[in-house]
């Protein structure tokens, strides 16, 4: 589990590197503005505006580029970047203008207010934000509801113009390529993610239609999207633009119909979940408008939308990520933790604490070595920083706790609580039902299980949920016998054995196994850790002999009172 813990890091980390590299080449935008040919023109090559400049070159709006005769790294440009062609100030370029006349144009330093640099700041910046909040979720709570919105948010964040005009053309192309992909990914992701938040198990028909999503409208509008690109970078093959309508009406359609599953489940909820949504709806209803119709009029009518517009609607969407990582520390929705382990946290901090404290005292090392009293100074600011060292670290670890390891803290706290109760319960039926209740709330796990010695067997004791458990294991099962042998927990790893990754507690009474719990594996797909572990072991323990009292009173043949006649 580590290896893919590990393999899932490295794959958000490289493709949000993708995302940061082209936000942070916008930034400098305000300090290096961009330099852009004084027209606009859509991928037909109809020229929609023509400025000045490019009016006194001879260049008319209506006239026709003849794209055929542009060479593929202009024709990636005209692509990458509908609306306008990012050049260096002073570059000439000769149009190739039906019919038959060749139109030379010069790039210009597009002037620029004190409002388009400033929003460019806000742009970058909100982008920045946006995709760390996705990237932090998957990297902190991996499930299909944090996936489901990185995918969405993907296509919104890699989104830059600066990069294009630095970069050759294999590197150009291969970016368009790669948000052809990311764009084909954004709808049904949506989708799932409005289905799923916020860990919602979907049912047959709601499953069968996010694999329809999947794994048919993602890859058909993919493979739409590379095809159109090839073919329009090499070969100036265009579409017909009403198929290419088809393509843009699935998209905008998928994206309604995640927005109705939305708005559907909000409406039908009960109360607790629609306050889990009710912030949800709100911001993304109004976060992606502004952008979704502002890329619809330049994809469409290669109408460069004045800058300010521009950056303000890409910058707006930012409200969608804030609100849900708002929605998820308010209601606690995921118990944040790293994918590693909580050593790997400590491990971070701790070194920083260190590398912190290692500065201080080399500083002061340099400071005090002109001074007479070095040595002994030297020996009580050692003194002082294993001091200081020892109780920074006590506040990192409760620090930690409290925070990022709350709800978890709290989980195992209630777990203790009612192992402590569990004498209490005078019904064994009942014992076993509040045992299977409180794994339940507490674990976020796939399934909790509680099985019971009847006989040779061990049958399970309580509600499958939907899950394919095994209802009777005999005692030589293999998970069995280790814990009859053994009487300590495990994390089964037999390949074909039905719990495979769960964690199995014995219930044992005097070195006899009378039952155990069966917690699943973890949603987030770690190892248990030894305070989980330790928790749930005292819990079978205390079951298990409050389980055997119980059964065993009730087998007993009855007192009696006085000596038959």
């Amino acid at each position: 589990m580590q290896s893919r813990a590990i393999i899932r890091a490295a794959f958000i980390l490289f493709t949000a590197s993708v995302v940061v590299a082209t936000v942070l080449s916008d930034l400098f935008i305000p300090w290096h503005p961009y330099a852009a040919f004084d027209f606009s023109a859509s991928r037909s090559g109809e020229v929609t505006w023509a400025g000045g400049n490019a009016q006194h070159a001879g260049l008319r709006a209506g006239d026709r580029i003849d794209v055929a005769r542009l060479t593929p790294a202009q024709r990636v440009k005209f692509f990458a970047a509908p609306g306008y062609i990012l050049a260096d100030a002073g570059q000439a370029m000769q149009l190739p203008v039906e019919p038959g006349r060749t139109v030379t144009v010069t790039a210009q330093t597009r002037p620029r207010t004190l409002a388009d640099n400033v929003t460019d700041v806000i742009e970058c910046l909100a982008l920045l934000l946006y995709i760390v909040i996705a990237a932090a979720l998957v990297l902190l709570r991996p499930s299909p509801v944090t996936w489901a919105f990185y995918g969405f948010s993907y296509s919104f964040c890699n989104d830059g113009v600066t990069l294009y005009r630095h970069l050759p053309f294999a590197a150009v192309f291969a970016l368009v390529l790669y948000g052809n992909l990311a764009s084909a990914i954004s709808p049904s992701a949506f989708v799932s993610f409005a289905m799923r938040f916020p860990d919602i198990r979907l049912r047959r028909t709601s499953a069968t239609a996010e694999r329809i999503l999947l794994f048919g409208v993602t890859p058909a509008l993919a493979v739409f999207g590379v095809a159109a690109s090839t073919a329009f970078v090499f070969a100036a093959a265009l579409l017909p633009r009403w198929i290419s309508g088809i393509q843009q009406s699935i998209g905008y359609s998928v994206f309604a119909a995640g927005m109705a599953v939305l708005v559907a489940r909000y409406v039908t909820a009960d109360r607790e979940i629609r306050s889990r949504l009710h912030w949800i709806v709100v911001a993304f209803s109004v976060a992606y408008a502004p952008n979704l119709v502002g890329g619809a009029i330049e994809f469409n009518l290669g109408i460069a939308l004045p800058v300010v517009f521009a950056n303000l609607a890409i910058a707006w969407t930012v409200i969608a990520p804030v609100a849900l990582a708002y929605t998820v520390l308010r209601h606690r929705l995921f118990d944040i933790r790293f994918v590693f382990s909580r050593a790997l946290v400590y491990a971070v901090i701790t070194s920083i604490a260190v590398a912190a404290l290692a500065l201080v005292d080399w500083v002061f090392a340099k400071w005090l070595a002109e001074s007479r009293f070095a040595v002994m100074a030297e020996l009580g600011l050692a003194l002082l920083m294993g001091f200081a060292l020892t109780t920074l670290h006590r506040r990192i670890e409760h620090a930690v706790n409290a925070v990022v390891f709350r709800a978890q803290a709290a989980a195992l706290a209630a777990l203790r609580r009612f192992a402590r109760e569990v004498d209490l319960i005078a019904d064994p039926n009942r014992l076993i039902l509040d045992t299977f209740d409180a794994l339940h709330a507490r674990l976020e796990t796939e399934y909790a299980a509680v099985y019971t010695l009847e006989g040779s067997s061990f049958v399970l004791a309580t509600p499958a949920e939907g899950y394919d458990l095994p209802l009777l294991l005999s005692s030589d099962d293999l998970a069995v016998l280790r814990l009859r042998r053994w009487s300590e927990p495990f994390e089964c790893d037999e390949p074909k054995h039905p719990f495979r990754g769960a964690l199995l507690l014995p219930m044992t009474v005097r070195g006899q196994l009378v039952g155990f719990l069966a917690c699943g594996p973890k949603r987030d797909r770690t190892h248990y850790l030894p305070d989980e572990v330790d928790a749930l072991s005292t819990l079978a323990h205390r079951t298990g002999s409050a389980y055997a009292w119980l059964t065993l009173r009730e087998a007993a043949p009855p007192v009696l009172t006085q000596i038959p006649s």
